[in-house]
């Protein structure tokens, strides 16, 4: 066979390198598709980890709130149901049925729902000469207000989280101060 007196070569099909092309093809896609779908498995979980992780956030957030409205509440009860007599410990703040319950000590307070520790500090308020808030332990004692901050804990992916809230409350009905 010449054209023009140049042979031209005939290709040959060898079924046995075809096959071997086309197995390499499926093996290389196999590869892609399994890279793809790890990935998008790890997204997924990680996903599905940062919901899991804001949930708890908004449980504590609701908890923060309750324990703000518990302390008011107790104080509403009467003065001398704030824990005038272990400023500076931390308390359990619990519900027994009917009324909320501050308890000492609080390393040992019972979890929320098997996950939240919620726990109350109470601190003294001093005042200036001005009748201003004064740093801790200087100026003179307000025995009519308390700095309160309760701190929700709970355990996430990457160790302990924390979050806390922090106001005051006064003796709104001048009753004394408690015991």
């Amino acid at each position: 066979m010449t054209n023009g007196g140049t042979k031209k070569k005939q290709r040959t099909h060898h079924p046995r390198i075809h096959k071997g092309i086309a197995l390499m093809e499926i093996v290389v896609f196999a590869s892609l598709l399994a890279i793809v779908f790890i990935a998008l498995f790890n997204v997924g979980v990680i996903a599905l980890s940062a919901v899991s992780e804001s949930h708890k956030k908004t449980q504590a957030a609701f908890l923060l709130e309750e324990g703000v409205e518990a302390v008011k509440f107790l104080r509403d009860g009467s003065w001398s149901n704030m824990p005038t007599f272990f400023i500076a410990t931390d308390k359990c703040l619990t519900f027994n049925g009917s009324t909320y319950v501050l308890s000492v000590p609080a390393p040992n307070c019972a979890k929320i729902d098997g996950t939240f520790e919620r726990v109350v500090h109470f601190w003294w308020v001093y005042r200036d000469e001005n009748n201003d808030l004064a740093p801790l332990g200087s100026g003179s004692l307000d025995s009519g207000t308390l700095l309160v901050i309760v701190e929700v804990k709970w355990e996430g992916r990457q160790g302990t989280k924390t979050e806390s809230v922090q106001f005051y409350v006064t003796n709104l009905f001048g009753v004394g101060l408690g015991s």
